[in-house]
């Protein structure tokens, strides 16, 4: 027997929510979640370059003594 990810015809893999990241998934009425790293990657990535950001601006603010 095959994989079957479309569900049809056999009613077992379902699509019951799907985020950004992670796609909840049932297969013969178990639930699972199914992670897409690229994705995940990319948000984290994106992340950390806005906290970068942020710390080159909060710097620059003390050292113009606004910010204590």
């Amino acid at each position: 027997m095959g994989r079957n990810s479309s569900g049809q015809g056999t009613g077992t893999g379902v699509l019951a929510e799907d985020t950004m990241s992670t796609k909840t998934l049932t297969y013969r009425g178990v639930k699972y979640e199914r992670v897409d790293y690229a994705t995940n990657w990319l948000l984290n990535r994106r992340l950390q370059e806005q906290r970068e950001e942020f710390e080159k601006k909060l710097d620059r603010e003390r050292m113009k003594g606004q910010v204590v």
